[in-house]
Formats: structure tokens, sequence, C-alpha cells
């Protein structure tokens, strides 16, 4: 029973990292098109993004090996997902199947982690480096999925609306074709109307498409995320690393040896 009472903590860890996770998600629901704007805030979320998914892996990984036997770790991953669900509820029945296949990865994720681990004669946080990929690319995948949906809800409400740096992108294109010869203020002028004209074409032309649109900048986000969290989720790995030692310095854990009987087959 005491061993249990000391394994709440790293269960209350990873539900609250499940509800902080729902709680960004909400936010990036609600950004849309701004998402993709030049500003402190959207700077912050991406800052806040990084962090949840950092801290769902790393209470995981603390779940996955202090937390037994797996039916106490199952709770755990059972109220992480109840929290995320709580916490972010904006896709309704998306939400739900969502948060489902959560707690299934980070069931997996804990199956997968010991496995190794079993296999191992000395304790290492090596099998969290080999077997974070399924976690965190989910992780990820949910954020690219509350932007997605979010945008299409945004959008079916205030209409289509393309982000910023698009029209920015295509206007500079085209009003480097501008001849040299004109004045400042013709120059000027122009590029006013050709920015302006160029706005309501792709206004026009994407509206129709406005799916695949936000398909392809979901997809650009996914791809700037992946190219992040493989760059630096080896601090995240030797934060849990750093968890485990002062939690031994602590006396909280200790370290046991097993013995195993091993089968062999021989000449009778």
């Amino acid at each position: 029973m005491k061993k249990y009472l000391k394994s709440i903590p790293f269960m209350i860890l990873l539900i609250c990292a499940g509800g902080y996770m729902g709680f960004i998600l909400q936010k990036v629901y609600m950004k849309g098109a701004s998402f993709f704007d030049l500003s402190f805030s959207n700077l912050y979320l991406l800052l806040w993004i990084i962090l949840a998914i950092a801290l769902v892996f790393m209470t995981a990984c603390l779940v996955a090996v202090l937390v037994r036997p797996f039916w106490l770790a199952i709770i755990s991953y059972l109220l992480s997902g109840v929290a995320l669900f709580v916490l972010w509820g904006k896709l309704g029945y998306m939400t739900l199947i969502t948060s489902a296949i959560y707690i299934a990865v980070l069931m997996i994720f804990d199956k997968e982690v010991n496995v190794e681990l079993r296999e191992r004669i000395r304790f290492s946080i090596q099998p969290f480096q080999d077997r974070k990929s399924i976690l965190v690319i989910f992780l990820v995948v949910m954020f690219c999925l509350s932007f997605y949906f979010g945008y299409v809800e945004m959008t079916k409400i205030e209409g289509f609306k393309l982000p910023g740096f698009i029209t920015t992108v295509s206007a500079k294109a085209a009003e480097g074709m501008i001849g040299g010869d004109l004045g400042q203020e013709e120059r000027e002028r122009l590029k006013s109307e050709i920015r302006s004209r160029l706005e309501d074409q792709l206004e026009k032309v994407t509206s129709r498409i406005y799916l695949l649109v936000i398909l392809f900048l979901t997809i650009i986000i996914f791809s700037v995320m992946e190219l992040l969290t493989a760059l630096l989720f080896w601090i995240p790995v030797l934060l849990v690393g750093l968890v485990f030692w002062i939690l031994a310095k602590l006396k909280v854990t200790k370290q046991v040896v097993e013995t195993k009987e091993v089968s062999r087959v021989v000449l009778s």
C-alpha cells in the first residue's frame, strides 16, 4: 500500500501534463491564420507547445518506470487522457477519439520502454531516447489536428483568410518586376495597387480550395515541429535522467538486482 501511495505524485504529474497539453491545444485551435503572424504571442505559443510536449514525454517516462503494477499506470494514462479531453474540448467527437488514441499511445510507449529496460543489465535512459518517437510524433500530430480543425471552423464563421506571409511573399515577387525607371511616388502607387489586386486574386482562388490550402499549411507546421523536436528533444531525455538521479540521491528510488533463470538447449 505504501508503494502505491508513493506512486501518486508521479501519476498527478502526468495528469497535470495532459491537462496542460489540452489547454495549449485549445490555444492553437483558436489561432487560425494568425498562427503564422510574426509576433511575440505566437513565439511564446510555440515555446509553450514544445514545453507541453516535453512535459508529457518526461512525466510519461517517470510513470512508465516508477508506477507499477501496470494497471496503476493505466489509471494514470486514463486520467491524463480525461484531463486532456476536458481542457481541450473543442473538436467534439474528434477530441474524444484523439484523447483515446493518446491514452493508447501512452500505454504502447510504457510497454516498449519496459521491454527494452528488461533487456538491459543496468538501468539506462537510452530506452527513452530510442522509444520517444512514437509518443512525440503523436503529440505533434495532435497540435496539427487542433490547428487544422480550428482553422476550418474559423473559416466557416469568418470566411477564409490567407496567412499574411503568403500574400507578402507573393507581393514581393510581383513588385520585383516593376521597372526601375519609375519615380518613387509612382513605384509606391504601383506597389500598393499590385498588393491590393494580388490579395483579392489569392483570396478568390484559395477560397475555392481552402481545405487543401489549410492541409498544406498544416503539413508545413508538422514538418517544422518535427524538425524542432528532432533537434531539441535530447534535452528532455537528459532532464529525465537528471530527475532519476535526484530521486536516487533523495532515496525516493533505489536500484534492485534481479536474477533470472535462463533456459538453453544443449546436447543430452
